[in-house]
């Protein structure tokens, strides 16, 4: 039995591929398998010169698998409905929220809708039947009701309400674009129409969405990286897992809404006995920078809107655009942003700390303007810090500690800079 449909079309998923193309070709292969009975499932009213893209291309796909399984049983079912159905369901949440609710059609539409169990108990007792050989079945329900009638009664039955007015008027372009965004907002599904969608959520290379569902006032889309993984180390690939974890990152607000993006990440091990590196995990080039809570795309504007309109004000506004941060969290991603090089530093903070606490000793070297860690240095010594402070002549102001070793250090490898104490040094100086 082929149940295979499409009510929307998607990028390489069209209605000829999926209707005409696949069927034929899923008929072929039960020829050529030597299946004895063959039934395609199309729907009531397919008809191969109809004006409709949809109901033409279901037609074909009728022809296409009689010409290649000439005793396939063709199966035509009307619009059917059940639980969590793409046809009762929506309509019931449009009619629950919605004061008022547009008759598509003008409401003259024609529908027999049907039940979804009746109409697998008829397909099984059509194939049971043995004369049933190049037979087209036509299912419907009991009575046919024009669209304006069925709404009368879903909201009666359902919903215990009655319709106060019928309007039978054209809606104007504007209210029909409203209407599709909300219902797009409210059942988190397309509207079909005569140009179908084509756009994709996309992230970058290598993320592949999974699913997108609306969590009260955000929207969160799950997606999940590639499954394989190259070793930073030396490059080899590996599709052996060593763990699972979930990133949580905020991407760019939809229709107003916050938008939170859930990652499936994967630790992998490296194959190669030769590399360092045990195990690895995935990166999001293109996406989100290591230990990022934003993507890419999200803290580029929150760099704009911070140089443009300060903290506290930029803090106002982007919340109210779908991209909730603190000001902290934005001069933060300003000076982060900073086109700034490592050579351009001016005012430098020295400390040592330990490689392991007693025995070995290194040097730290701060960028106190952007309060960043800019470099690290193996040991403690005169000669390492003069030489790096030499690499780095745009220095003019080192804070240290009273260490004698980075006090000559600095006088012969940034004779210019003005050395100052750091604020513990003071301190400990003021409470003797």
């Amino acid at each position: 039995m082929n149940a295979v449909s499409l009510h929307v079309e998607h990028g390489r998923e069209t209605f000829h591929s999926v209707h005409v193309e696949a069927a034929q070709r899923v008929a072929n292969q039960a020829r050529r398998a030597g299946v004895e009975r063959l039934a395609h499932i199309s729907g009531i009213g397919s008809d191969a010169g109809s004006s409709s893209l949809y109901i033409r291309k279901r037609g074909e796909g009728e022809l296409a698998v009689r010409a290649a399984f000439a005793d396939a049983i063709l199966i035509r079912p009307a619009v059917m409905f059940g639980p969590d159905d793409s046809f009762l369901t929506p309509i019931l949440k449009l009619l629950g929220r919605l004061p008022i609710y547009p008759m598509f059609g003008r409401g003259l539409t024609r529908l027999q809708p049907t039940y979804v169990e009746d109409v697998a108990e008829a397909i099984v007792r059509a194939l049971d039947r043995k004369d049933a050989h190049a037979i087209t079945f036509e299912f419907g329900g009991p009575r046919a009701y024009s669209y304006e009638q069925l709404l009368r009664v879903i909201v009666r039955s359902h919903l215990g309400l009655r319709i106060s007015n019928f309007a039978p008027k054209k809606p104007s372009n504007g209210v029909c674009l409203t209407f599709r965004a909300f219902y797009r907002l409210v059942t988190s599904r397309p509207v079909l129409s005569r140009m179908q969608a084509k756009s994709t959520w996309t992230l970058g290379p290598g993320v592949r969405v999974t699913a997108v569902e609306c969590d009260g006032d955000r929207w969160v889309i799950s997606a999940a990286a590639r499954e394989i993984g190259f070793c930073p180390g030396c490059g080899a690939r590996s599709r052996r897992r060593h763990s699972r974890y979930s990133r949580c990152l905020q991407d760019l607000p939809a229709q107003g809404a916050v938008v939170a993006l859930k990652v499936l990440m994967t630790r992998w091990r490296c194959l190669n006995r030769l590399c360092a590196r045990k195990t690895f995990s995935d990166q999001l080039p293109g996406v989100a920078a290591r230990h990022a809570r934003r993507t890419l795309r999200v803290g580029r504007l929150l760099q704009l809107f911070a140089h443009g309109a300060g903290g506290k004000p930029c803090e106002r506004l982007i919340n109210r655009l779908g991209m909730p941060a603190s000001d902290d969290t934005l001069l933060r991603q300003l000076k982060r942003g900073s086109s700034r090089g490592i050579n351009d530093v001016r005012a430098l903070g020295i400390d040592d700390w330990s490689w392991r606490k007693g025995e070995s000793y290194g040097t730290v070297m701060v960028d106190l303007e952007r309060r960043e860690v800019i470099d690290v240095l193996p040991g403690r010594s005169t000669e390492e810090t003069a030489d790096w402070l030499r690499q780095h002549p745009n220095v003019e102001v080192v804070s240290r500690d009273r260490c004698g070793l980075y006090a000559q250090g600095i006088r012969h490898g940034a004779p210019q800079a003005r050395q100052v104490a750091d604020r513990v040094s003071l301190n400990s100086i003021l409470e003797y």
